[in-house]
């Protein structure tokens, strides 16, 4: 069982075979060879993990403001754009160290967080965020026409929150 938060109730855990993957390379628009119609790739921030020399995981924050408010996101915050890990590499903590450097990356520049957007499908994106001290600022259903079961979770991490407030 998966207890959610301390107010929710238990909910079932079931395997799905053969397991669910959605790439989301596939949809219109998402693979990396389409966001250069989306956002200035020159102005975004990229970062890679390599593993014995061999690309397995990496991360795309825009940093723009102008791009960042074109794709819907805060103008005060950076958006994590794209975050993957080669899926044998899944599961060794590359991800985290991924969304770190984009963090760093962010901050280095004088950002002040960063929101990602991810859906209530993808499971494993949603326990990085809570891992890495991200909270949900917004929940929209709906949010995807073309995929009605799908809602898009809104998380943000802003930089030095804690600090500030104690």
């Amino acid at each position: 069982m998966l207890r959610v938060g301390p107010l929710s109730r238990q909910l079932p855990r079931r395997a799905i075979t053969p397991p669910f993957r959605k790439d989301y390379d596939a949809l219109p628009g998402n693979h990396p060879t389409d966001w250069a119609a989306r956002f200035g790739v020159d102005r975004a921030q990229f970062f890679a993990a390599y593993h014995d020399g061999q690309l397995v995981g990496g991360a795309v924050c825009i940093v723009d403001t102008l791009d960042v408010v074109r794709l819907g996101g805060d103008p005060d915050f950076a958006l994590l754009w794209d975050l993957r890990v080669a899926v044998g590499f899944r599961g060794r903590g590359i991800g985290l160290r991924l969304l770190a450097a984009a963090e760093t990356g962010v901050q280095q520049i004088g950002g002040v967080g960063i929101t990602a957007e991810t859906q209530d499908i993808n499971v494993a994106a949603c326990a990085l965020y809570i891992r890495a001290g991200y909270f949900i600022t917004r929940i929209e259903p709906g949010a995807y026409p073309d995929l009605p079961d799908e809602v898009r979770i809104i998380w943000s991490k802003a930089f030095g929150l804690l600090s500030q407030s104690g």
